[in-house]
Order: structure tokens, then C-alpha cells, then sequence
């Protein structure tokens, strides 16, 4: 077992205490990061205020520079972080190679959008505005210090989403990665210590957010809040800081609607994609599927052949699924699938767990009176609603407290895109199974699904204030 060291006040520490991470794969001690104390959390803010101040003041060539140095040593890194991620979060080794080159696409997409949109100023001449000898220049200046803070279930995609347009528009950071995912975070300070990033510009903060996650936040230092991760976590945070920006994702219940002209043996591909990729531990799984009552047996049937077919166990096996992050995770699927067999719904196939293994799971006969109907899984539940009437459908969709993403399939593209239009949510997919990418679109929730909008071009701009300075002939 390796202990990890991380990145704070410009060096790579470890401290008294340590945090033991294990393998939700097969519950072993993979590593050990520092759990850091109150103490040595208000030194890391002050001194990412005081490095603030001059990290802004390089030229925006000097700070992608060192974005550029720190992309060649995380690539060379490429291995090593995918094979840890496996380790710690059981996500299969081919998608965490896919998550690692996503976030490479990422870093070079954010530098590109920040050279042409962000650097020079916006100018407003009086041939616009038709007031005689004013002009208004109106420059995009950083915030000062960031609190990132990032799920388990993409450590580098999600990690990096935040830090790496903080930091190029001239913000610090504070990088809190998630308890299980905390390794993948200290690789991540490790390659920016390696670029020789000045002091203190980026600091990870490792600990339990059950201890020191309140703490993180309220410090005054703090002048910009973007966070990924749960709804009671991500409220609590909306209720401590008021007058900073904040962006906040957080969960979501994304429904697919399935209407009676579709090629069921393809949406049925579709569902299950977007059901169960990394074991439905994602907030834009589908996490519920509506499906017309002509169709029902028959979309059920291909749902059930295709589940057959998925290869089940070690991410660092060509496998569909693995385990879940926890056993509390695994505890609280479980919970919602027999709440719904109590209440009548039909486990169609599994609901068989194994460890932190859950079979995927198909349920029949789902009512809007059980709790899987509401609540969200982060588990390979495919959840099957009946409806005759695509009014009901929208009328519940739109009842739902989550609001993040949804999907209708359909033949019929313009019956299809008047029921988008009626749906209340962050977006909606015709076609295909919700996603968050691709990045250069902007991404955003509705109701307990948060607030913000993230995208490259739109998390440039959540971490950015608008500096305006104005010319007037005398």
C-alpha cells in the first residue's frame, strides 16, 4: 500500500493523520492520503489568496504555458492515473482511458475558447450604443480563490472541468476531491507540482468531507464555489455562502420517453447504454423509463435478452458492469427495489447483489407511488413505467424535483421535438440517452439538480467577472 502525498502551500505533504482508501472492486487497501486538519486548511486559503495576486497578473500566455506543461506531464501519466482510478472508484479500465482522453480534448478545447473569447475585451463604440465620444471596453477578470469540489465517479474529468479554466482565466484553487477518488486527485496536484506551478495557485485538500467539508466552505477566503456531487450536500452549500458566484450539480432522475413508432430493438440499445454505463453511477443515467403500454412487453422482453448478454465483474476486465462505490450505496438500491416490489412492481431479472456487486436490475410495473419512481438509484436499475397518455407522462416528468436531463425516442422528429418543447428540465436528447457531453455545449439543472452552467465557454465565464472601463471625450 502507497502512501500519497499532496499538493498544498507549493509543496507535496503528508500529514499526522491518513485517510485508507480501498478497492470498492474487492475491499483491499490501495493507498493512503492525508486527512488533513482545520488547521492546515485556513493556512491553504491564505496562502492562495496571496498567491492570487500575482497569478492574475501573468499574461495569459505565461498561464496557459504552464496549463500546456502540466497536459504533457499528465499525459505521461496516462497508465498509471487510469489504473489507479480502476483501483479506487471500479470504473472499467477502458473507461477510465476514455475519461483520461476526453479531459486531454477538455484542456485543449478550454484554451482555445479562452484565447478567442476571453482574452480581449469586449468593445462597445458609440456607432452601437449612439451616445457622441463614450466608449465602453469591458474586460473578463478572475474572482479570486475557487473551491472545486468533485464527485467520485469522473475524478479527472469532472476535477479538471473546474481547475483548469479557474486557472486560466487567473484565479487559485482548492481543489477538494472526493473522499473515494482522493488517490486520482493527489496524481492530479502531482503532475501540476511537477511543472513547477508557482506557490500555492493550486492546493488539494484530501480529508473527509464528514469532518472538514463544512469548514472548506465557509472560509471568507473563498470567492467562487464550483461543485459536483449530492443534493443535500450541494443545498447545504447554497445555504452557508451568499453573495459569491456558485455553480452546483447535483443529482438527477433523467427519464426516458419511449413512444409507440420506435425501432425497439435500437432504442432498447439505447436504454441500456444509457441505463447502466459505469453501473448507472452517473447523474445523467436514465434512470427511469416510460414507455407506451403497446410497446411495453415488447421493449421489456429486448431490455431483458440484451441484460443477458452483459459481461459482469473486475474493472480490469472487458466487463459492462462493477461494483458500486460503496455497500451504502449498494444498501440504498436495494432498499429502493424492494420498496417497489412491496408496492407491486415486477423484478423482471436481477436483483442479485454480490459484494459491492449489483446485477442489473429490471423493473416492471413501476407506480409513481414508489420510491424508486422519485428517487435517484446511482445503481444499474432500469425502472419501467406504463403509460397510455403522453400528457401523463409530461405531467409527471415536469412534477419530478430533479430537473437535469432527458430523453424521448421517436420516429415521428417533430412529435417528438413539441413534447421537448412542454418537458421542464436542463435539456432534453431526442434520440439518444441523456449525456453531458459534448463539453463545448453548455450543461445545466434545473431544481434539486442545481444551479449554473457548466461547458467549457460557460464555466470560463462562472469564474470570470465583467470589468468594464469606460472612454469619454472631454
Amino acid at each position: 500500500m502507497n502512501d500519497y502525498n499532496t499538493l498544498i502551500k507549493g509543496k507535496m505533504v503528508y500529514g499526522e493523520n491518513k485517510i485508507i482508501i480501498k478497492s470498492p472492486f474487492n475491499n483491499i487497501e490501495i493507498g493512503s492520503v492525508p486527512a488533513l486538519t482545520k488547521k492546515d486548511i485556513d493556512s491553504v486559503y491564505d496562502y492562495a489568496k496571496k498567491a492570487f495576486y500575482s497569478w492574475k497578473e501573468l499574461s495569459p500566455q505565461e498561464r496557459i504555458e504552464y496549463i500546456n506543461k502540466f497536459k504533457k506531464e499528465f499525459i505521461s501519466n496516462r497508465d498509471l492515473i487510469a489504473r489507479i482510478m480502476a483501483l479506487e472508484i471500479a470504473k472499467p479500465i477502458k473507461a477510465c482511458y476514455s475519461e483520461f482522453d476526453r479531459t486531454i480534448e477538455y484542456i485543449d478545447q478550454t484554451i482555445e475558447c479562452y484565447k478567442k473569447e476571453f482574452i480581449n475585451p469586449d468593445i462597445v463604440k458609440e456607432n452601437i450604443h449612439g451616445i457622441k465620444g463614450k466608449e465602453g471596453y469591458f474586460f473578463r477578470e478572475p474572482l479570486g480563490v475557487v473551491l472545486a469540489i468533485s464527485p467520485f465517479n469522473y475524478p479527472l474529468n469532472l476535477s479538471l472541468a473546474k481547475i483548469i479554466p479557474a486557472l486560466l482565466v487567473g484565479n487559485t484553487v482548492v481543489f477538494k476531491p472526493a473522499t473515494q477518488g482522493s488517490i486520482v486527485g493527489t496524481l492530479i496536484g502531482k503532475c501540476f507540482f511537477k511543472t513547477k506551478l508557482p506557490h500555492s495557485v493550486l492546493n488539494v485538500v484530501t480529508g473527509k468531507g464528514s469532518e472538514i467539508g463544512d469548514y472548506i466552505i465557509e472560509n471568507n477566503n473563498v470567492n467562487m464555489i464550483s461543485f459536483t456531487g449530492g443534493v443535500d450536500v450541494g443545498k447545504k452549500i447554497a445555504s452557508k455562502k451568499s453573495m459569491i458566484p456558485l455553480v452546483l450539480e447535483l443529482g438527477g432522475k433523467d427519464a426516458g420517453i419511449v413512444l409507440e413508432d420506435v425501432d425497439i430493438k435500437e432504442v432498447a440499445k439505447e436504454i441500456l447504454k444509457g441505463a447502466l454505463d459505469y453501473s448507472g453511477q452517473r447523474c445523467t443515467a436514465i434512470k427511469l423509463v416510460y414507455v407506451h403500454e403497446k410497446i411495453a412487453d415488447k421493449l421489456i422482453n429486448q431490455l431483458k435478452e440484451l441484460i443477458k448478454g452483459l459481461k459482469i465483474g473486475s474493472p480490469f476486465d472487458d466487463v459492462d458492469i462493477t461494483p458500486l462505490i460503496s455497500q451504502s450505496s449498494l444498501k440504498w438500491a436495494k432498499s429502493l427495489i424492494d420498496d417497489a416490489v412491496k408496492k407491486g412492481a415486477k423484478v423482471v431479472c436481477g436483483n442479485i447483489s454480490d459484494e459491492n456487486i449489483l446485477f442489473p436490475t429490471l423493473i416492471d410495473k413501476v407506480k409513481h407511488s414508489m420510491l424508486i419512481f422519485d428517487e435517484e438509484q446511482f445503481a444499474p436499475i432500469i425502472p419501467i413505467v406504463r403509460y397510455k397518455e403522453i400528457d401523463w407522462v409530461i405531467k409527471y416528468f415536469n412534477n419530478s424535483k430533479f430537473g437535469l436531463q432527458g430523453s424521448i425516442f421517436s420516429n415521428d422528429e417533430d412529435k417528438a421535438w413539441e413534447i421537448a418543447k412542454k418537458l421542464n428540465s436542463g435539456t432534453i436528447n431526442i434520440n439518444k440517452s441523456s449525456s453531458r457531453g459534448p463539453d463545448i455545449f453548455p450543461f445545466s439543472g434545473i431544481k434539486d439538480s442545481g444551479f449554473g452552467v457548466q461547458g467549457i465557454k460557460w464555466a470560463l465565464e462562472s469564474m470570470t467577472r465583467i470589468k468594464g472601463i469606460v472612454k469619454n471625450k472631454i
